[in-house]
């Protein structure tokens, strides 16, 4: 309504604040359904951003080159003990805690101890980056992306 898209007369009130004839809805439904998504291009809804700020090991990595993201993180857990914690895995991966928690509730990333620690040997770790659903993950994380261009920055060094 505030930019168009269903015509609204606006009170500036905080509640009930537009009113909207019944045609236009009517209107509005039938070409969304016609035409796909009214929402102009660039504008966010819901506070979200939009799916491509989302940064990605799957745009790096092509098919066939999973064992390249887990060479990497070999590389840069050396300094890291042989069995990693949940925060151990959060800084080297960038990704955040919840997501890691859920990845190993789902048993997709083993560990040898799930209470009231995980513990995650490094082996587990590297067969878990080298997964397709590894590399689809994404998030709009700093960390993330630093993570992703040290890849970048480690892959071209190569």
């Amino acid at each position: 309504m505030d930019n168009g898209i269903v015509p609204a007369i606006d009170s500036d009130k905080k509640t009930h604040r537009y009113q909207i004839a019944i045609e236009d809805v009517i209107v509005y439904l039938r070409r969304r359904d016609r035409e796909g998504s009214m929402i102009p291009t660039g504008l966010l809804t819901s506070g979200q951003r939009e799916s491509s700020t989302r940064a990605s090991f799957s745009r790096s990595v092509e098919l066939g080159e999973e064992s390249e993201v887990a060479e990497f993180f070999r590389y840069i857990a050396t300094d890291y003990p042989d069995v990693l914690t949940v925060a151990d895995i959060v800084e080297l991966s960038g990704i955040g805690k919840s997501t890691i928690l859920k990845m190993l509730e789902a048993r997709h990333l083993k560990s040898i101890a799930n209470s009231p620690r995980h513990l995650i040997p490094k082996q587990y770790l590297f067969e878990f980056v080298a997964t397709r659903r590894f590399l689809a993950l994404s998030s709009e994380s700093d960390a993330y992306r630093e993570v992703l261009e040290s890849f970048e920055v480690w892959r071209s060094q190569k």
